[in-house]
């Protein structure tokens, strides 16, 4: 829902046996595109500071966001360092379990 401030995945997305929890939360607005390990797209958009992303599907995602700084990210409950990956502003990795 619009002004929600959560997007909801993609049916095909949707947590099951077995699935991997990817949670996305903007702190300033950035773009963020997640593919599963399928190949699945799951976000690919700019969002707003504000919003939380809880996206689900098989490990490993691929993952590219601008404004890194902007972003905290989990995997399964795990923080995930996106510094290591960032070059600019731009954070390019795998996340896995």
């Amino acid at each position: 829902p619009v002004g929600a401030g959560v997007a909801a995945p993609p049916a095909d997305a949707a947590v099951g046996a077995g699935a991997d929890h990817l949670r996305i939360v903007l702190v300033a607005d950035s773009w963020v595109s997640v593919r599963d390990a399928a190949g699945r797209s799951l976000v690919s958009a700019l969002r707003k500071r504000g919003e939380t992303l809880d996206l689900s599907g098989p490990a490993p995602f691929a993952v590219n966001v601008g404004n890194a700084a902007g972003v905290v990210m989990t995997v399964n409950g795990k923080a995930v360092d996106l510094g290591p990956h960032t070059r600019g502003a731009v954070a390019t990795l795998s996340v896995t379990r």
